[in-house]
């Protein structure tokens, strides 16, 4: 290169601006073309053959150094410590928080080493860890968990390995979403129910040992198609499931309004919850559906004068006695039985007794609204007997009660203690009548075992 002549410090102001402008700071990368052919080509090979990830043994890609000196692949080093102690894979000394990596930045100077001495091997790397990142857009993740209906909240705490790798690969995606289905029986030959619910991730909180916090909700049924191993979690292709009578379902809810379940004691009657069941048996009853909500019961406590049911006779009791000389079922001859003759009963001889309820004839139509009515009145029934915070303890778990029979259906389906393979059938059914037809059955078995009565049997 031709010499640059500069300024000499003696120079005055004048004499230095009328100089040639002074040359720029270059990088270094001029120099390194000047080596030797040889010295170049055993300087690529060296590096190749020392910068290597321990874990993978391939070249780092997104290099991360820890603070005892070793580099290691960012995703490698994650997928690490999801199964250590949070020590270094080859040294075992302690390292920080897991939430430290998973926003590291690269070591910038390793990064810029690889890509001028090894460019092909760099991009293919790159390229290997896009697709063991990414999955296929036709695959979703399945999660072996519990059974989630749509249109509702779940808050999930992830912490096995398998699963908050998956969580982080879900988060790469824009879709955000993975599957949630209940694990197969055994010796069924399969490794989870063939139905489950698509759920869309909200927003999460990652603790700093690496668990994950996932608010989610449910978006729509689906049925797996086929599904296949990958990194210990399934993947699998899957079809969605959908009501196939919803807009007669909605039209004929519109035309036939029920009363709207409110949140007040006052506005259940006495028509509509006597007799009211002495002692413990309302409180066990709200105690196992809050159960299912994932929520914590509160002791009940006694009935205020404030909370005594009105004597006036409002249009909901009218309305129930029509719905009872129009309903095309028999009444179940259910009694009530005071807490002093019949001990409370636990959930799992509830579900036995759902499980002999009977299924419903073809040729019975029953009216959508009667049945949203029929479970409200259950509802009213919980809320009034002891439980004043039944409702809005659902509405804070659960959200707000739907106003629409399609929604209404699983938002009552996961208030109800049943055990999960009972409610799984309800995934199954494509009519919100259906649907509806056997929370309401499931409401007058469970009536019936607990000694609740009313003027609601309709079945």
């Amino acid at each position: 290169m031709p010499a640059t002549s500069f300024p000499t410090v003696n120079s005055t102001r004048d004499d230095r601006q009328s100089t040639t402008p002074e040359p720029q700071l270059t990088t270094p990368l001029p120099a390194v073309h000047r080596i030797e052919p040889a010295t170049w080509t055993t300087l690529r090979e060296t590096v190749a053959a020392e910068a290597e990830c321990q874990i993978c043994y391939a070249l780092p890609y997104h290099p991360v150094t820890t603070k005892c000196g070793h580099t290691f692949c960012r995703s490698c080093l994650l997928r690490t410590l999801d199964h250590s102690n949070y020590t270094c894979p080859l040294c075992r000394r302690n390292l920080d928080r897991f939430a430290a990596y998973v926003d590291h930045p690269a070591n910038s100077m390793l990064e810029a080493l690889f890509q001028l001495l090894l460019p092909d091997l760099y991009s293919e790397r790159a390229r290997q860890d896009d697709i063991d990142q990414h999955h296929d857009p036709s695959e979703y993740p399945i999660f072996q968990c519990t059974l989630i209906f749509p249109h509702l909240p779940c808050q999930l705490h992830i912490f096995e390995p398998r699963y908050r790798l998956m969580i982080r690969r879900c988060l790469l995606t824009s879709q955000r979403q993975f599957g949630i289905c209940l694990p197969a029986p055994p010796g069924s030959g399969h490794d989870v129910m063939p139905c489950g619910t698509m759920l869309q991730i909200e927003s999460l909180r990652m603790l700093d040992d690496g668990r994950f916090l996932v608010q989610t909700r449910g978006l729509y049924r689906y049925k797996l198609l086929g599904c296949r191993t990958r990194d210990d979690y399934l993947v699998g292709q899957v079809q969605r499931v959908d009501d196939e009578d919803v807009d007669e379902v909605e039209a004929e809810y519109q035309q036939l309004t029920v009363p709207a379940i409110s949140p007040e004691p006052a506005s259940v009657t006495a028509e509509a919850v006597a007799p009211v069941v002495e002692g413990g048996e309302a409180a066990d009853v709200v105690t196992n559906c809050t159960h299912v909500s994932g929520t914590t019961p509160e002791p009940a406590s006694a009935p205020s004068a404030h909370h005594q049911p009105s004597r006036t006779l409002p249009a909901i009791a009218r309305h129930a006695r029509r719905m009872r000389r129009a309903s095309p079922y028999p009444s179940t001859g259910s009694t009530a039985t005071s807490s002093t003759s019949q001990p409370p009963l636990p959930t799992s001889i509830v579900a036995t007794t759902v499980r002999s309820a009977p299924t419903s004839s073809a040729a019975t139509t029953p009216n959508i609204a009667h049945l949203v009515h029929t479970c409200q009145q259950f509802l009213q029934i919980l809320h009034a007997q002891r439980a004043p915070w039944f409702i809005e303890r659902m509405r804070t778990s659960l959200g707000p009660i739907p106003n629409t029979p399609t929604q209404f259906s699983f938002w009552m389906a996961t208030v109800l203690p049943i055990e999960l393979t009972e409610s799984y059938k309800l995934l199954q059914v494509t009519s919100v009548r259906q649907r509806l037809h056997m929370i309401c059955r499931w409401i007058e078995q469970m009536r019936a075992v607990w000694g609740l009565s009313g003027n609601c049997s309709v079945m």
